[in-house]
């Protein structure tokens, strides 16, 4: 996976300089992790990482000098290198960081242009180290006003959540590794699941089958897994942006659901599965019914050109058709990639987004009762020109 990563995509950056050209921007620079991976295939472990694209110059990468040999391997053969501090000097790395951009747009003749920054970004996906994470704040801002004085500076969020929304070719093909590596997950989750087992147990379980057999899977180096169980009453609240594996412990009758994020080489996954420990009730048996029957009706209504909202329509109306809507509390799906939760798609009733062939989104309906427990099923989906294709393919009911 990282060959696919580190040598360039050449369809991804006509794309960017496309955009770059109709939008008016002489230059790019990117500073979060999501970003850097995106344009330069190089996964930032800090996260003190910058892109600057010129649109008809060739690309660098500033960062600090300990990142060297990963920064090396990215496409982009320009590298500059920053220390975050040494035994005698407390470093200011952004600062250093932006001497050196400020000098290559002087040398690019682009210091009076117009520049783009990542500005209105405020959910964001982590380094890979994912202890603190480097934002852009108004000291960044600032950075680039005192940098690039009589430059015009323009926010580009909107722009590079747009453009990361269809994949390359080349990012499908990496989706699907992804993908395969997140089922491995799910597999180790339905094997591990049993009475008297915790929670936290099962967790760690998922989370130890991932990493040992994941990483040298199809070259790859770097994965951080995300197993969130719950089971029970617990299953019932997986719906909230909370998930919490606790030390309850596995009973017979209970739904058992996991909630698994997996970012391999800097791209995501987002899955779900839940299984019942014994012999399902009516009312279980009911919620995995109607949901895999939405999931498949939501997934065979998708195809180039279609609004996501009518995708999401499309699930809801099974759901209405049963009469458990009051159980539903979330909506179809959002968009996976470089982020874990894009914004484009949005698979909601109230979204103006349509899908286009290579976008790649989560479908997840779910239903969730106390009483009952939560049973969801997610599965992260490739549009295509005329369907769509799964791409988790672990069983879906146990």
């Amino acid at each position: 996976m990282l060959d696919l990563l580190t040598r360039e995509d050449r369809e991804k950056t006509t794309r960017l300089r496309k955009a770059m050209e109709s939008e008016g921007l002489d230059a790019l620079i990117l500073r979060l992790a999501e970003d850097v991976i995106y344009v330069s295939g190089y996964w930032p472990f800090y996260g003190l990482s910058f892109v600057f694209l010129p649109l008809d110059d060739e690309p660098s990468i500033v960062t600090i000098a300990d990142e060297e040999p990963h920064a090396k391997r990215s496409w982009i053969k320009d590298v500059h290198l920053v220390n975050v501090e040494s035994v005698d000097r407390l470093g200011d790395p952004v600062k250093d960081a932006f001497n050196i951009i400020g000098a290559l747009a002087q040398d690019k003749k682009l210091a009076n242009k117009m520049i783009g920054y990542e500005g209105s970004m405020e959910l964001l996906s982590t380094n890979y180290q994912r202890r603190e994470l480097w934002t852009v704040g108004l000291p960044f801002y600032q950075g680039l006003r005192d940098t690039f004085p009589r430059a015009e500076i323009r926010d580009v969020s909107s722009l590079m959540f747009d453009i990361r929304s269809v994949k390359t070719t080349r990012e499908v093909d990496m989706m699907k590794i992804v993908n395969r590596i997140a089922d491995i997950g799910l597999e180790a989750f339905h094997k591990a699941i049993r009475e008297g087992i915790r929670e936290v147990d099962v967790q760690a379980m998922v989370e130890h089958e991932l990493i040992t057999k994941g990483v040298g899977y199809c070259g790859v180096e770097r994965l951080v897994p995300l197993a969130f169980v719950m089971s029970g009453r617990n299953s019932a609240d997986a719906y909230k942006t909370y998930n919490v594996s606790t030390e309850n412990k596995l009973k017979m009758g209970d739904l058992v659901l996991v909630e698994l994020n997996v970012n391999v080489e800097g791209y995501w996954s987002d899955t779900t599965r839940v299984y019942v420990l014994g012999t399902p009730t009516e009312k279980q048996k009911e919620f995995f019914d109607v949901v895999i029957e939405a999931q498949q009706t939501a997934i065979d209504r998708i195809e180039d050109g279609v609004p996501a909202s009518e995708v999401n329509e499309a699930a809801f109306d099974i759901v209405k058709k049963h009469g458990l809507t009051q159980y539903v509390r979330h909506r179809l799906g959002h968009g996976t990639g470089c982020g874990l939760h894009e914004p484009i798609p949005a698979i909601h009733h109230a979204s103006k987004h349509i899908l286009r062939a290579n976008m790649v989104h989560s479908v997840e309906p779910g239903l969730y009762d106390p009483d009952v427990g939560g049973v969801r099923i997610e599965d992260m989906v490739l549009d295509t020109k005329h369907g769509a294709e799964r791409l988790n393919k672990y069983c879906l009911r146990g």
